[in-house]
């Protein structure tokens, strides 16, 4: 198993809003030597790990409030023009409040982080930022320890394509997902990773696919294998779901429900 080099940065994130941009507008705090611990207190910190390729991402990561708690990894819309602040703040809240570990990563290009968009999503690149943030949950150096056997990953947009690619093939040693949630997939979502070439695998795993109704691509594969949940409403792409509106309300319910299910 690759070991990715960690570092943590401590200090709360800021709220992120709906921009494009990052919200954490004034200079990053101090690293911390990878040893230092996080505790779980529930609190939100920006945090920094090393992809495989030497790519270095940042994320948000609200600590559940005791150990052993499950986990959502949330992997935003196309880089670099979006970025973590896809999942507000009361967004992540509404996961943690179920009691889990909530990781909000910027991918490659994006945000916080370093690399290059486009190999956020073709390519290796997509698998190493999944793998890099599984092994900064998985550490032991986080003190703060989270169950393997319930991670759930969400990936909006061609975010999609990463979460796919993890839970058809990771490095060793590193944990199945319990779960995905794919909110507006498409065929991007397939750039490495075919679902027909992989469906021993899939068809086992609990799918939640969200996409508005003008987005014809995820009803190829409805109704699919037990575990597989099709949900189509609205007409908003991705996170653009979280508008505050009635479609947002719904989407959190169907999310958390699922996150309850499989990681809670």
């Amino acid at each position: 198993m690759r070991l990715n080099a960690i570092v943590l940065t401590l200090g709360l994130a800021a709220c992120a809003g709906g921009t494009s941009t990052p919200d954490d507008s004034e200079t990053p705090p101090a690293s911390t030597p990878p040893s230092q611990t996080v505790g779980c207190d529930g609190t939100e910190a920006v945090v920094q790990f090393e992809t495989s390729d030497g790519v270095t991402l940042e994320a948000d990561h609200r600590t559940a409030t005791t150990a052993n708690a499950g986990a959502v990894v949330l992997f935003h819309m196309i880089p670099p023009s979006n970025d973590r602040s896809g999942f507000p703040d009361h967004v992540r809240q509404a996961f943690a409040d179920l009691g889990l570990s909530v990781l909000n990563v910027d991918r490659r290009g994006a945000g916080g982080s370093g690399g290059v968009a486009i190999d956020a999503y073709e390519g290796p690149g997509a698998l190493a930022d999944a793998e890099a943030a599984l092994t900064y949950l998985m550490s032991p150096d986080r003190g703060c320890a989270v169950d393997p056997s319930r991670v759930v990953l969400v990936g909006a947009s061609n975010g999609s394509t990463t979460t796919l690619d993890y839970a058809a093939s990771h490095e060793a040693g590193l944990p199945d997902v319990a779960g995905l949630i794919f909110l507006s997939p498409g065929t991007y979502t397939e750039n490495q990773t075919s679902i027909s070439d992989h469906s021993a695998t899939l068809e086992a795993l609990p799918i939640q696919w969200l996409y508005p109704t003008n987005e014809p691509y995820s009803d190829i594969y409805a109704p699919g294998p037990d575990g597989w949940e099709f949900i189509q409403r609205g007409t908003q792409h991705g996170t653009q779901m979280f508008d505050g509106s009635d479609l947002e309300a719904d989407t959190l319910v169907d999310m958390t429900r699922f996150l309850d299910e499989y990681a809670g």
